[in-house]
């Protein structure tokens, strides 16, 4: 017998005695293994998050050579660029093999009351070309493959496909309605695939069908209309820093061509990831600290079973004396220590690797809505089952080394009589034991120091003053646009509907919002002041209502109006008006959001500074700009209630139905029929990007409203339903 094999058959008669031993001894077994459980899988479930958002590559061909291109903007390098720009940084840089963008969008797909609000891509031509994505059924499309104005097609997700089609094989060529359009069916895109930004996206479309599909949106080849996210597939002869290096100079070149009164454009080039460039180090941040914790309480089990190994091991001192008397050496009995804490580990990971799938799907069950979907795969791949097994080899020689060596240190002779202890291993036996238990408690005690902390800092976060009341509202996510393309009519529904809504029993107050604060996203803008400089600032889309509903005080001037028949009206924050005016010289002012030649707006009011896009940020230049002059056909509607918001989304849906077939002109008795659609993708979750004072304990409804006559027409609206609560 080779050395190896002897080894190797040692090793495992070993397992098998452990295996034996640890069914005689059950009850020990089991408070071990459930110990290792709840270590191991805390650990898992945490580097699985961490895994799937910082360190697993894009599932597409060659990922370390796809980059994704931002446009450098005031308050962030992180910026959408605009059409126009991107062709010209397309046509100049020679560093990549191909270069694509595409918009993010929300869009309605199906009819009736079988439409539902999804996440959609505007791509153009070179996006699947430059990703290499083989599709799940049919084609992707290439450049040269007809991806214009003329094609009315899409591509899939395979959840889609799934969900809407049944996995239908012939799905291919079945058309689609998107935002009130029939689209074919050309492809099914892989579910392993996760775009860039991390939306869990169902629809893509041509970039090219913008004007067709967001009639509402400024034209593509609007300059300063920035919408684009933009990625590159690098040439084989270039990298990251040649890419940066082309790009800025194309950035120069565009420049003295065409200069900005903002300032020069500036271009930032990093690796394409599931996450935003700006949101990684955040993430990375909060699962270092989470790690951090659930080491601790892996650490603190194994120093558990530390204590009952060294007293099972006194109990068997006799067998390990007879063992070494028999002419075992003393690597062989710590081998075989060793080996039955290895084969406690073991167990006590795969118990961990269920608990982690349990646990995890559990926790993001109990996370907020997000507007925007982001893909979180909570499943346990091959990065986690090698950290599983990582974590049980060493838990097993934390727990069951020291043990071990301490087990082989008795007198020979003392240990076969086994009458009492001798007297210089009783000592060593208690002083160990004590260590045992003054680490457990130093353990214990940082783990409820470490949770104290976590408690203190939610508590902090609850006292910052978000800049608007916090309390259960109903928000209701509303597109008019596929059944009231036009803007007078889009108006006049909006206008009836906060009526209706707001005089409902129980209503307090009912706004209109483009963007709630702290949601995910932001939209930047640059203004000019009447004979003055220009400046930047975010900005929303809001009703005259907005500062009442949201509880976001005035502290100089007043809301404007509802109708803006007068002259138009605008309300900025306080940072805004220190930073551009001066304290209390910015009432009267006149700013415009559409360059030097107009329409200018007078600023009527000053509100008080808050949040927009984190809790922690400091002030930020804001303006909101009414609703009633920059309409919109996506808003949402927030209605403050006294009672139990969800009890008031029947309310709604039968105020959307109503609206809708008095706008079409339709006559005789109305039916309202609602169903509610939740979306659902395996171990997949949808979360919130960035957390929210306002947005706690939230429940989702996509639902799509049918609404029938007597005559047997229909129509259908998209939107979402919200509860938020406090």
């Amino acid at each position: 017998m080779t050395p190896f094999s002897a080894v190797f058959r040692g090793a495992w008669d070993d397992t098998r005695y452990a295996l034996r031993l640890s069914w005689r001894a059950r009850t020990f077994s089991l408070v071990a293994v459930l110990s290792l459980s709840l270590g191991i899988g805390a650990n898992l479930i945490v580097f699985g998050v961490a895994d799937n958002l910082l360190l697993r590559p894009l599932a597409i061909d060659r990922p370390q050579s796809v980059v994704a291109v931002f446009a450098s903007q005031p308050g962030g390098q992180y910026g959408p660029l605009s059409y126009p720009d991107f062709e010209d940084y397309r046509s100049q840089s020679r560093a990549f093999r191909s270069i694509a963008a595409f918009e993010v969008t929300d869009l309605a797909v199906g009819s009736g009351s079988d439409s539902r609000l999804v996440t959609a891509l505007l791509v153009d031509g070179r996006y699947f070309p430059t990703l290499r994505l083989r599709p799940v059924r049919g084609r992707l499309p290439g450049a040269d493959d007809g991806w214009g104005a003329t094609s009315q097609v899409a591509a899939i997700s395979e959840s889609l496909w799934r969900n809407r089609f049944a996995a239908s094989p012939n799905v291919i060529g079945r058309p689609i309605v998107v935002n009130g359009r029939a689209l074919t069916v050309i492809g099914v895109v892989p579910q392993a695939f996760a775009p860039i930004l991390g939306a869990a996206v169902d629809v893509y479309a041509p970039l090219a069908l913008h004007a067709q599909l967001l009639p509402n949106e400024p034209p593509l080849a609007d300059r300063d209309f920035a919408a684009l996210n933009v990625l590159g597939r690098l040439d084989s002869a270039s990298d990251i820093s040649t890419a940066r290096s082309s790009l800025a100079l194309s950035a120069r070149r565009l420049d003295a061509a065409l200069p900005r009164q903002s300032g020069p454009r500036s271009v930032t080039v990093v690796p394409a990831t599931l996450l935003p460039p700006g949101a990684r180090k955040p993430v990375a941040t909060v699962a270092l600290l989470l790690l951090a914790v659930t080491v601790l309480l892996l650490s603190l089990a194994c120093v558990n079973l530390a204590n009952l190994l060294m007293a099972r091991a006194a109990a068997r001192r006799r067998e390990l004396a007879l063992r070494a008397a028999l002419g075992a050496s003393r690597i062989r009995i710590v081998g075989q220590i060793v080996i039955e804490g290895l084969v406690l580990s073991f167990l006590g990971a795969v118990a961990g690797l269920v608990f982690a799938n349990l646990a995890g799907k559990a926790v993001l069950s109990l996370l907020p809505p997000s507007p925007v979907p982001l893909v979180i795969d909570v499943a346990i791949h091959g990065h986690g089952l090698i950290a599983a097994a990582f974590l049980a080899v060493v838990a097993a020689l934390a727990f069951s080394t020291i043990p071990a060596v301490r087990a082989t240190n008795d007198n020979l002779v003392d240990a076969l009589r086994d009458s009492t202890l001798g007297a210089g291993h009783g000592l060593t036996a208690a002083r160990g034991r004590r260590r045992s238990v003054a680490t457990q408690v130093a353990l214990a005690t940082v783990l409820l120091v470490t949770a104290g902390l976590f408690v203190r800092s939610l508590q902090k976060a609850r006292s910052v003053n978000p800049g608007f009341r916090v309390g259960p509202m109903l928000l209701a996510t509303i597109d008019a646009g596929p059944q009231f393309p036009d803007p007078a009519r889009g108006r006049s529904f909006y206008r009836d509907l906060v009526d209706a809504v707001s005089a409902t029993p129980g209503v307090r107050s009912v706004a209109l919002v483009d963007r709630l604060p702290l949601d995910a996203g932001n939209q930047a803008t640059t203004f000019v002041i009447d004979h003055g400089a220009e400046g930047a600032a975010d900005y929303n889309v809001v009703s005259w209502s907005y500062f009442n509903t949201m509880g976001v005080p005035l502290v100089q001037g007043h809301t404007f109006s509802a109708s803006q028949a007068s002259a138009p009206e605008v309300v900025v924050n306080e940072a805004l008006a220190r930073r551009y005016f001066g304290v209390g010289q910015a009432i009267g002012k006149r700013i415009s959001v559409h360059g030097p030649a107009g329409p200018f707006m007078e600023i009527v009011g000053i509100a008080r500074d808050g949040k927009y896009r984190s809790l922690d940020e400091e002030p930020q230049p804001f303006i909101f700009l009414p609703f009633a002059a920059n309409y919109q056909s996506a808003m949402t509607l927030a209605i403050r209630t006294t009672q139990a918001p969800l009890q008031l989304a029947p309310v709604v849906r039968a105020e959307l139905a109503r609206l809708g077939a008095r706008r079409e002109g339709r006559t005789g008795e109305t039916q309202s029929q609602c169903s509610v659609i939740r979306s659902s993708h395996s171990a997949r979750a949808h979360v919130r990007v960035t957390a929210s004072r306002a947005h706690g304990g939230c429940d989702v409804l996509d639902a799509g409203c049918h609404n029938a006559s007597t005559r047997g027409a229909g129509h259908s609206w998209r939107h979402r339903l919200q509860h938020t609560a406090s």
